[in-house]
């Protein structure tokens, strides 16, 4: 019979681990290193590391924040692998004070954000170095106690001030030429090791009589304005060339006045240090002429040492580029080596020019000659072929 008794029984008994209580770790950083004094959206970030179980208590946050830097608002939770319920957390003041974290956070991961305005006061190579100390959750070894592993502290982190700015607008050269291509630099400094907080706007109106050619990488154009844009972040300077070629009506001289607003100096607003002008002189297009003529009168068939001159005279400026020296020499007469430059009121530099044959291709003295004379020499064989009255010719140069 079955009864509840004998054969129609049985017990089993199952060993039941006891649930593992969570562990709790964390680290900290920083939005930007170093932080900037008055920059806008700014904050440390925690990242809590919870694992093996649930928690089962709140998790208290409380981060004394350095000197100098207070609350930017509340702190916020950010999910991540896992989410929760942050609270009571001051929107004020210099430390988080009965912020928690609600119990009942799975495994996984979660940041707590902490936005703060940082003064100048916090100024110094550490001065925005922070530990939050985090305590609670059910970890036994998570307590109010520093240097535990559920607590956290930044990388040493710099504090700068904001930058105070400086522009400058810069001539390439002293003298500008009309019809020669020339440029001006507009350079944004820092003048006190700080760093932007927000983008620097630099605004140049080039006066009509100066063209304006390809502008580099952050500027832009509207007829005769550019604009050029150094984003925030910059620490020590920034540099722009904006290339222009004088025209005629430049002459004598033309100034260009450059202004820049932003970087979150409020004293950078188009006046005083971050206004800068230039003001240079302008010559007028080099005038080139030349005369050429032979060494001798009448030139010899055998003769060593026969030659033709070509004086060149510039005038007005310097050469703005290579001046180029073309020659097809009559028939029976050939170079006997290169043409040479002799100085005599001015120099230059000769180059590419043929040591042998009846035809000068590619010869040219190059760019930047000074005002004043020149002569270009060059020697030649004459055979018998050449014989008659008109054994030269002219170049063109």
């Amino acid at each position: 019979m079955c009864n509840d008794m004998g054969a129609c029984t049985s017990t089993v008994t199952t060993p039941v681990a006891p649930t593992p209580p969570p562990v709790i770790t964390s680290t900290k950083t920083v939005s930007a290193s170093p932080l900037v004094v008055g920059a806008p959206n700014q904050f440390y970030a925690v990242l809590v590391t919870v694992a093996n179980s649930t928690t089962t208590v709140p998790i208290s946050v409380m981060d004394t924040l350095p000197p100098g830097v207070t609350l930017r608002g509340a702190p916020t939770l950010v999910a991540g692998t896992t989410n929760g319920v942050l609270s009571g957390c001051p929107t004020s003041g210099s430390n988080t004070t009965n912020c928690s974290v609600a119990a009942g956070i799975a495994p996984g991961t979660f940041e707590i954000r902490i936005p703060v305005n940082v003064a100048a006061s916090a100024v110094g190579a550490t001065g925005g170095t922070n530990t939050v100390n985090l305590s609670g959750g059910g970890d036994v070894a998570c307590t109010t106690a520093s240097a535990e592993a559920c607590d956290a502290s930044t990388p040493a982190t710099r504090v700068v001030p904001q930058a105070t700015l400086k522009l400058e607008k810069i001539a390439d050269v002293a003298q500008f030429a009309v019809a020669a291509q020339a440029s001006y630099t507009l350079k944004l400094s820092s003048t006190n090791g700080g760093t932007t907080t927000a983008n620097s706007v630099i605004t140049d109106t080039i006066p009509a009589s100066l063209a304006i050619g390809a502008l580099p990488a952050g500027c832009s154009r509207a007829g005769q304005a550019v604009t050029c844009t150094v984003p925030a972040g910059m620490a020590t300077s920034a540099s722009f060339v904006i290339p222009v070629t004088p025209l005629a009506t430049a002459r004598p001289s033309v100034t260009n006045v450059a202004t820049a607003v932003g970087g979150g100096d409020p004293a950078c607003n188009g006046a005083g240090a971050c206004v800068s002008a230039a003001t240079t002189p302008v010559a007028p297009a080099p005038h080139i002429m030349a005369l050429k003529y032979a060494s001798t009168n009448s030139l010899i068939v055998g003769m060593p040492g026969q030659f033709y001159e070509v004086d060149v005279w510039v005038e007005n400026g310097p050469t703005t580029a290579p001046l180029v020296l073309e020659d097809v020499l009559p028939h029976g007469i050939t170079l006997a080596g290169p043409p040479v430059l002799l100085a005599i009121g001015t120099t230059g530099v000769l180059s590419g020019c043929s040591a042998a044959g009846s035809t000068i291709v590619r010869c040219s003295v190059a760019a930047g000659g000074a005002p004043g004379l020149f002569q270009i020499r060059i020697p030649v064989h004459v055979d018998a072929a050449a014989v008659g009255p008109r054994g030269e010719r002219t170049p063109s140069t």
